[in-house]
């Protein structure tokens, strides 16, 4: 997934792309601890992930900062425009 077609790590595309994400293994995860050490329904201990999915939140001003710094490079490194990358840059407090 990380090379190209001569076998070759392309630089940034398991760091800086959509690619890169660890969302998958840290779900997992989650699942095995939850099934181990859990105590309550794991519908409930997911809901403020899904919450935060569906409605967003607003971002600080931090938040704000790294993602208008990294805009060009998010923008270099993907073969599409990233949801994340806006037309105009983040504020603090935006959705």
């Amino acid at each position: 997934m990380y090379l190209d077609k001569s076998g070759n790590v392309t630089e940034g595309k398991s760091t800086d792309t959509h690619l890169a994400s660890g969302v998958p293994g840290t779900v997992d995860g989650m699942i095995m601890a939850h099934s181990k050490y859990g105590r309550l329904p794991f519908k409930d201990v997911i809901q403020p992930a899904i919450d935060l999915a569906e409605k967003g939140f607003k971002i600080t001003s931090g938040q704000a900062h790294d993602m208008n710094s990294n805009r060009k490079l998010f923008i270099e490194r993907n073969s599409f425009k990233p949801a994340f990358v806006k037309d105009s840059l983040w504020k603090e407090g935006m959705f």
